[in-house]
């Protein structure tokens, strides 16, 4: 999983923690932790009408200057990505939250668009 921010990496720690008695935290705890968050916060903030926009926004890295697209930013679904490129000019990409991919209403959405696609 790469992306997502530090405040979610911080609630998923936490999560994981009370999750066990003693250290090392194992595994299945980080996993019930990522379970928790994805279905408890993202899988709970996105609509039914949402899913294929996020599947949009996942194969364009684009989001269009869209009140429904700039909500999901809102909403932390979409994050926004800044770097450089070779020339130092700023770049900016988007993709949705490394999270909300493993659900299967974003799988879903997603083969709906890769299949309308084809």
């Amino acid at each position: 999983m790469t992306g997502g921010n530090i405040r979610d990496l911080m609630l998923l720690m936490q999560s994981a923690i009370r999750q066990v008695d003693d250290f090392p935290i194992n595994i299945k705890a980080v996993n019930r932790a990522i379970s928790d968050a994805r279905d408890g916060t993202y899988r709970n903030a996105v609509n039914f009408e949402e899913w294929d926009k996020l599947a949009t926004v996942y194969r364009s890295k684009n989001i269009p200057n869209e009140e429904e697209y700039r909500s999901l930013l809102f909403r932390r679904c979409v994050l926004e990505y800044r770097d450089v490129d070779r020339e130092d000019n700023p770049i900016r990409w988007y993709d949705i939250h490394p999270l909300i991919e493993g659900t299967s209403e974003f799988q879903s959405a997603l083969n709906r668009r890769l299949t309308s696609n084809e």
